[in-house]
């Protein structure tokens, strides 16, 4: 929720009411003036009940804590019981249900307003995000769940650059664009392996720890035992 309210929607969990105006604004005229939009009849189309992300995160784990986990013991003697407290559970259920029936009374749901902009993924589904939470650089996933591509934002001209690795073959020298997503999700103990399209060799690519040099001063050199992480194909 914390992640659509920054990159989607600052609204969407906020109270709103919206509103139509009973006439339009007749063509040709002006643009109106706060003035003339407050002088307008407006009928409601519906309203929006807020609620606090975090309230809601507290009534979950509280259920979660007291109903939904096994309770561990603290030692091989200890008597572990099968259920928890039904009073307690009882309370913070009615709370739950409380807040779901208070958000539950409203009539709207808003997927929020504002300019957009958008852009079509390579894998063919279309991305919106609001234009004015976007920032400079900024990395968008794309919104297929089985997609793997990320873009960066470059506000200079509202376009989305796909991020990707370059990996070139070191037989034929053929290169190809791999989704950063998919080497980000690497652990180091893992690999992804792709056949090479100039001349079908089998490439794998993995992190690789490397040892780093550092120059303390001029006089003395000393080396760094901290791993650092390297992308190369293998």
């Amino acid at each position: 929720m914390k992640t659509l309210i920054q990159e989607v929607d600052v609204k969407a969990a906020g109270t709103l009411t919206l509103s139509i105006a009973r006439g339009p604004v007749p063509e040709g005229s002006p643009p109106p003036t706060r003035e003339d939009y407050e002088a307008m009849d407006w009928l409601p189309v519906g309203t929006q009940v807020g609620f606090s992300p975090s309230k809601l995160g507290k009534l979950w784990n509280g259920l979660a804590k007291l109903a939904l986990h096994i309770e561990i013991p603290t030692s091989k003697d200890a008597t572990v019981n099968q259920y928890g407290d039904i009073q307690a559970i009882a309370s913070k259920v009615k709370q739950a249900l409380a807040e779901i029936k208070r958000i539950s009374e409203g009539t709207l749901m808003s997927s929020g307003m504002g300019e957009e902009v958008s852009f079509e993924c390579i894998c063919g589904s279309k991305n919106k995000r609001r234009l004015e939470l976007l920032k400079e650089g900024q990395s968008i996933n794309c919104i297929n769940p089985d997609c793997d591509e990320s873009y960066d934002y470059v506000q200079s001209d509202m376009s989305f650059g796909r991020r990707t690795f370059g990996i070139v073959c070191r037989a034929c020298r053929a290169s190809r664009d791999i989704p950063k997503r998919i080497i980000e999700k690497l652990r180091t103990d893992q690999h992804v392996h792709f056949d090479c399209e100039g001349c079908g060799e089998t490439i794998y690519v993995s992190w690789r720890p490397m040892q780093a040099q550092r120059t303390k001063s001029p006089k003395k050199a000393w080396r760094d035992q901290s791993a650092v992480g390297s992308l190369k194909p293998l």
